[in-house]
């Protein structure tokens, strides 16, 4: 396990050797600690990146013709689109991502300027479920390791 230095300000060291920092802060106790917190906040982002670009896949699972109107999720023609979309999670970020092979940025032009938004209208419907799988991780997080000072 790598080693995490403790954070550079803290309001007081304890004893114990925890560190504190304000009201509404986490006890830092160890490198430890901090190792679970990101990798298990990475873990969280993955699944919610797998959970949302098969959303996203399925909601671009509409036969053309008929051709989708204004806010409906856009009709599948060659299906570019749908295979197109992926996430990577870098550190602590979560980017989906679209990518189409053509010249025009087919994908931008729906999302942003045709009204037939497919990421942003996905992400919209799934706050519950994304907000489950956070409280899912976070109810899982062992307990030992970590004093939470107040609840924000």
């Amino acid at each position: 396990m790598p080693k995490i230095k403790p954070p550079k300000k803290a309001d007081y060291v304890r004893k114990d050797g925890t560190y504190v920092s304000g009201p509404n802060s986490l006890d830092y106790r160890g490198g430890e600690a901090a190792y679970l917190v990101v990798y298990t906040v990475h873990d969280a982002l993955s699944v919610v990146g797998e959970t949302i670009v098969k959303k996203i896949q399925k909601n671009l699972d509409r036969n053309y013709p008929p051709a989708s109107r204004s806010g409906e999720f856009p009709a599948k023609r060659s299906g570019d689109l749908q295979k197109g979309i992926d996430y990577e999670v870098d550190g602590m970020k979560l980017r989906i991502t679209s990518s189409v092979p053509t010249k025009f940025p087919y994908d931008v032009w729906l999302e942003v300027h045709a009204n037939r938004s497919f990421m942003k209208k996905t992400i919209e419907n799934n706050k519950t479920k994304i907000k489950q799988i956070f409280s899912q991780i976070k109810k899982n997080m062992p307990k030992k390791k970590f004093v939470f000072q107040n609840k924000v």
